[in-house]
């Protein structure tokens, strides 16, 4: 591996594992600091979402630039389908 492809794996892993910390850290925090069935059922989604950033930390630690980038597309797919999913006009719909 050449040497800007140890920098661009290093710098996607670090952004990656950032993403999982920004993603999960929060709502862990909150379910210790205040335990509670809500606070709970939050840091578990959270954690549960949190899993793309962690995987493509892996990925990226194992030298995979390519499914840190298919990772984080299902990332932003994800997030857009859930805002498309709550548009006006459009039928509540469970998360369980």
């Amino acid at each position: 591996m050449s040497g800007r492809a140890r920098v661009a794996t290093a710098v996607a892993g670090v952004a990656a594992a950032g993403a999982y910390l920004a993603t999960c850290l929060p709502r862990q925090v909150d379910a210790a600091i205040t335990p509670s069935a809500q606070n709970a059922f939050a840091a578990t989604k959270a954690g549960i979402r949190a899993m793309l950033p962690l995987q493509a930390a892996w990925s990226a630690r194992g030298g995979s630039l390519a499914s840190v980038g298919v990772l984080a597309g299902v990332e932003v797919a994800g997030r857009l389908l859930r805002r498309a999913g709550r548009a006006p006009g459009r039928a509540e719909m469970s998360e369980t």
